[in-house]
């Protein structure tokens, strides 16, 4: 879970639509914001690691699938500390590429509908 204001919502977005799009890989890039972007924007874990995503260039498409991952609620001071000591409120210990599966597979037999489109994952 990351706290993200609207504005760090659309520089996200902002962010993703410069990236240059090259032929489709297995494996998605993780992409963390800087610490400016994580300043200007305020995009940060629950644990104050800085927020990001992943991203898989699409085959010469124009077209997006922004995946967002749900379950990273947390309502009382103890639920968001534990939290934030697990993947869902911290990028510490997210690795370097992760495998897009459903929505953003780039494999046909299981994404038939958009596995050639430009992928991204938010955990």
């Amino acid at each position: 879970v990351m706290t993200m204001s609207g504005v760090g919502l659309a520089t996200l977005c902002a962010l993703l639509f410069f990236l240059v799009p090259s032929d489709a890989q297995s494996a998605m890039d993780l992409h963390l914001f800087n610490e400016t972007q994580v300043m200007n924007y305020g995009s940060r874990c629950l644990d104050g690691s800085p927020s990001g995503y992943y991203y898989r260039a699409g085959q010469n498409s124009t077209s997006w699938v922004i995946f967002l991952q749900g379950g990273g609620f947390c309502n009382t001071e103890e639920s968001c500390r534990l939290r934030s000591q697990r993947s869902l409120g911290s990028s510490k210990q997210w690795p370097s590429t992760a495998k897009g599966t459903a929505l953003v597979s780039p494999d046909r037999h299981v994404n038939k509908d958009f596995y050639t489109w430009n992928h991204v994952f938010v955990p």
